[in-house]
């Protein structure tokens, strides 16, 4: 583990984070006194249909189901167009 005071982790952040991008966990000192560790974030490997599962479960997710996807009515609003307004507001801009 790289130990790096405060100030020189200002000055060159991108160099410390660039080595933690590549793997090296790196200890924060204040006046040589440890404070944090900025570590890269360890990776999954589980299987992409098994963290589908999770989230499904948590209600978080709904899958689609199976076959030709179900059309929704269109909603009819009042008023005028968007693209009308969005191209009015552009002209004010010039």
């Amino acid at each position: 583990m790289e130990r790096v005071g405060l100030r020189e982790a200002n000055i060159h952040f991108a160099k410390y984070i660039q080595m933690v991008k590549g793997g090296i966990a790196i200890m924060l000192t204040d006046r040589g006194k440890p404070i944090a560790v900025i570590s890269p974030v360890a990776k999954r490997e589980e299987p992409v249909e098994k963290c589908l599962q999770v989230l499904e479960e948590k209600g978080i997710l709904t899958r689609a189901a199976a076959g030709k996807p179900r059309r929704r009515k269109l909603v009819t609003l009042r008023g005028r167009k968007l693209s009308e307004i969005v191209s009015e507001n552009r002209e004010a801009r010039i």
